[in-house]
């Protein structure tokens, strides 16, 4: 619980509704359509990034949110990280990486370890745009979610890179806007002496093999509100404690009424 609060100021609060207009039927009719597309790309390219949330952030990385038809559904691909690796092992993520020399742009180091992880040719990959840069856990790296349309798949198809990757599962687009399978966890950060202490909420999805959460969730929600834009309103909540003399981290989830 939150103690010894003076006040609060709220920054953003929006509430959550699940159109019939996004419907599976919607959905599968409309998603990848080339006016969706064309929308998709007039959103990101009026998008731009916060400055104050990006500073200090010394590194740059991206990752591909492949977009599918899987079973006849427009779906969102994820990977589940190896084990074996040095960090994030056994997370659910998106295939991507740090850029490095020789990449022409954020854009094509995204498709580089793409190919890497997932053998997915960068010639055959559609490319939407780009996402919202989003600081990571460590606040030394800024991640560019790549939007892009891998086309039809066989999940049992698809070679991954199996020192990198455990497994590889979809989940349909139409699972991923539905409210009944996402939940928030609530955060929050601790006081500095230049700001107060505040909470925020992060989205977690289920409905597939695994639950996507952290900076895949946040990756993904972002995806969907240019994909659905008015039709998926996801709850945004930042809450500032002003002169909270409490100043401890705590973590609780969210439920949804």
């Amino acid at each position: 619980m939150y103690r010894s609060l003076r006040y609060q100021v709220v920054f953003s609060m929006r509430s959550c509704h699940y159109s019939n207009r996004t419907s599976s039927s919607w959905i599968t009719e409309n998603v990848f359509s080339s006016n969706n597309k064309e929308r998709a790309i007039k959103i990101m390219d009026q998008v731009h990034p916060l400055r104050r949330m990006l500073k200090g952030l010394k590194l740059n990385a991206a990752v591909c949110i492949p977009m599918c038809i899987v079973n006849n559904q427009p779906s969102i691909l994820f990977t589940l990280r190896s084990t074996e690796l040095r960090s994030h092992r056994g997370q659910v993520s998106f295939p991507g990486g740090k850029w490095q020399e020789g990449d022409a742009d954020i854009i094509s180091t995204g498709l580089r370890e793409m190919h890497e992880e997932i053998d997915i040719l960068p010639s055959s990959v559609e490319v939407w745009g780009k996402l919202n840069p989003i600081p990571d856990y460590t606040k030394t790296i800024s991640v560019t979610p790549v939007l892009c349309n891998i086309g039809e798949i066989e999940l049992d198809q698809v070679k991954f890179n199996q020192s990198e990757v455990t497994s590889i599962f979809s989940i349909p687009i139409a699972v991923l806007s539905d409210p009944l399978f996402t939940r928030y966890t609530r955060f929050r950060e601790p006081a500095t002496p230049s700001r107060a202490s505040f909470t925020y909420t992060m989205p977690v999805f289920l409905g597939g093999a695994h639950k996507v959460w952290g900076l895949s969730a946040i990756a993904t929600d972002e995806c969907l509100k240019v994909l659905l834009r008015e039709m998926y309103t996801p709850t945004v909540k930042q809450v500032l404690d002003i002169k909270a003399s409490s100043t401890d981290s705590t973590q609780q989830p969210v439920s949804r009424s």
